[in-house]
């Protein structure tokens, strides 16, 4: 059985892991203000310590796998254009 993915659905998931991302780091400042104004300390050991670090890989999870999903996909396009060009353009 053979699986196949369209260049514009690779290209559409790879702008969604960015907005996610983008959504993950804008919900974590949110989160992170919102402890420093509550008088309770358990939710400043999260967002504000060490585990705060841990959270934001996520977004950068996201971001990375993102980028290297939207570059593969103009890589492709870049690739198949220069063929064409070359086939045009250097034949006898």
């Amino acid at each position: 059985m053979k699986h196949a993915v369209s260049r514009w659905t690779a290209l559409v998931l790879g702008f969604l892991l960015v907005a996610i991302a983008g959504l993950d780091v804008f919900v974590l400042q949110a989160l992170a203000t919102a402890a420093r104004l509550t008088p309770s300390l358990a939710d400043d050991a999260v967002f504000l310590g060490e585990v705060s670090t841990a959270l934001y890989r996520f977004p950068v999870m996201f971001g990375g796998t993102s980028v290297n999903v939207i570059s593969h996909v103009l890589i492709h396009h870049l690739v198949k254009a220069e063929r064409r060009f070359a086939a045009a353009h250097l034949k006898p």
